[in-house]
């Protein structure tokens, strides 16, 4: 079980709480605030997910293993809220554990929010609840167990993203 299966069954710290508060939230428990909700730490989630691809791109690369994809274009294969949805977060089963106004209350109905795998005409809105959660999840493992533990999970994504995407390293 790595860490974010962790988090994600029992929430100990008020940060991996944070992680799994959607903004939306707010609707239901009209007590939180926008620091009780995980939109800022998905942005340092962001940020150390691009951190981690760029450091196995780099580890592996210094191995010898040869890519047919410059950093930018692979980095940006591993990374888009697509994979973090309908890959990553479905494979943790995110929704299940995710503290979101299921209704999307207040939104119009094409922004109210799908499951993992609903596509319709533009539903980038849809699903990027989602994404931020895995982002935020990342940055509270990685501030709660540093970098390494992170690699290490990155790793792990990656193939799963691989294995989905019929791709590869190379």
């Amino acid at each position: 079980m790595d860490k974010i299966e962790e988090l994600l069954k029992d929430p100990k710290t008020d940060l991996q709480k944070q992680a799994l508060t959607d903004t939306s939230y707010k609707n239901i428990d009209h007590s939180l605030s926008d620091d009780d909700t995980n939109f800022e730490l998905a942005t340092y989630g962001d940020a150390v997910l691009k951190l981690a691809l760029c450091k196995v791109y780099r580890d592996k690369k210094n191995a010898g293993i040869k890519f047919s994809d410059n950093l930018s274009q692979w980095k940006e294969k591993h990374e888009s809220d697509e994979v973090l949805v309908r890959v990553i977060a479905k494979h943790y089963n995110v929704l299940n554990f995710l503290r979101y106004d299921e209704k999307g209350n207040g939104k119009p109905e094409e922004q109210k929010p799908q499951d993992y795998d609903h596509k319709g005409q533009n539903d980038n809105d849809r699903h990027k609840y989602i994404a931020t959660a895995m982002e935020a999840c990342i940055a509270a493992v990685y501030i709660e167990n540093g970098e390494n533990e992170v690699i290490e999970i990155v790793k792990q994504w990656i193939e799963w993203i691989d294995k989905v995407t019929n791709s590869s390293d190379t």
